[in-house]
């Protein structure tokens, strides 16, 4: 009975012994299967310098900045909607240097739904595969135009996995991982309408009196013509009056000596 017992305890520690060493194998395999999934840092998309309110007809742009915190990127895609019915796209500036190519079919700017895609990529395994240094990069610099007052949201397209006209940041590896796991937070921009233009007022007579001394001094001048016209006249009316009366005197002295 003894012995029986024994075997049975044996027993019993080997399959112990046997279960523990299957978990362990399970969790090693685990890491060795999926190791970026499990370390792989994650990648951000940030809009920066937007302006929180803006005038009708007023142009302005956003900066898109990427971080992919130290991992180095195959793929990068920025995917963004905006309302067309407030914002057009005027122009739009990429960083080209942060990529090898950047193929103009991935590239989208539509003005009619609202669309912007931009996307650069490296080709897997090249020594020059983007990875972001600290505080990230601008990835592009997006120029708008208000056309309708109101409020105009700009977001993010992106459902984390790397499709087209979806955002993605696609770090090197076996397979590629995307490190993008959190949609980006977009930004709410407020149109104004245009205020009233106010000309400044800039006349010499809002300038500390200036203008009273101005309309003073000009005053003076015409009153000192007008009296120096009337002077004039009177002196010319006298001298002629004087004229007439000398020559009347000598013409009735010269009818008495003919007499």
């Amino acid at each position: 009975m003894r012995e029986i017992g024994l075997r049975e305890c044996l027993r019993s520690l080997k399959m112990k012994r046997y279960s523990i060493l299957k978990y362990i194998l399970v969790i090693i395999l685990f890491f060795l299967i999926s190791p970026l999934q499990v370390w792989a840092s994650d990648g951000v998309f940030t809009i920066e310098n937007a302006k929180s309110k803006v005038e009708l007809n007023e142009q302005f742009s956003i900066e898109v900045y990427i971080d992919s915190d130290g991992e180095e990127l195959i793929l990068s895609r920025a995917a963004l909607i905006f309302d067309q019915e407030y914002l057009q796209i005027t122009k739009i500036e990429r960083n080209e240097g942060l990529f090898c190519g950047w193929d103009s079919d991935r590239q989208t700017a539509d003005n009619d739904n609202g669309v912007i895609v931009i996307e650069g990529y490296c080709q897997s395994g090249t020594s020059s595969l983007y990875s972001s240094s600290d505080g990230g990069d601008i990835f592009a610099r997006i120029h708008f135009k208000a056309v309708k007052p109101g409020f105009a949201r700009i977001d993010w397209e992106y459902n984390g996995e790397n499709v087209e006209f979806k955002s993605a940041m696609m770090a090197e590896g076996s397979p590629p991982q995307n490190i993008l796991k959190q949609r980006p937070s977009g930004v709410t921009v407020e149109i104004a309408e245009q205020r009233a233009t106010t000309v400044p007022r800039t006349s010499v007579w809002d300038r500390s009196g200036v203008g009273l001394g101005v309309l003073f001094i000009a005053a003076s001048i015409a009153a000192f013509m007008i009296l120096s016209v009337l002077m004039l006249t009177l002196k010319y009316k006298s001298l002629v009056s004087y004229n007439t009366i000398v020559i009347g005197e000598k013409t009735q002295s010269d009818k008495n000596r003919k007499k």
